[in-house]
């Protein structure tokens, strides 16, 4: 789904990892989600996507799924994960 919005200012990264039951084992998942703040100040949960673990090629699928989405122009992103250190 395409954003409304193409520029950010300050883009929130985290993930929040549970057990789950699969195919009768309990396993674990990770909830990625990303929140972005426009420079009017309106906030919008850009997406939440579920993966088997954290990692930084899942981020990487990500950001690049926010950019097909249409986002151009990231001002400050912030995220506690250890997978997006820069």
């Amino acid at each position: 789904m395409k954003l409304s919005r193409h520029t950010f200012a300050v883009v929130f990264l985290d993930a929040i990892h549970f057990m789950v039951e699969q195919d009768g084992a309990i396993v674990n998942k990770a909830a990625y989600m990303v929140i972005g703040i426009d420079l009017d100040g309106n906030k919008d949960v850009l997406g939440i996507w579920i993966g088997e673990n954290e990692s930084s090629k899942f981020w990487l699928s990500v950001l690049n799924d926010l950019k097909t989405r249409g986002v151009q122009d990231i001002l400050i992103t912030k995220s506690v994960s250890k997978y997006m250190i820069a």
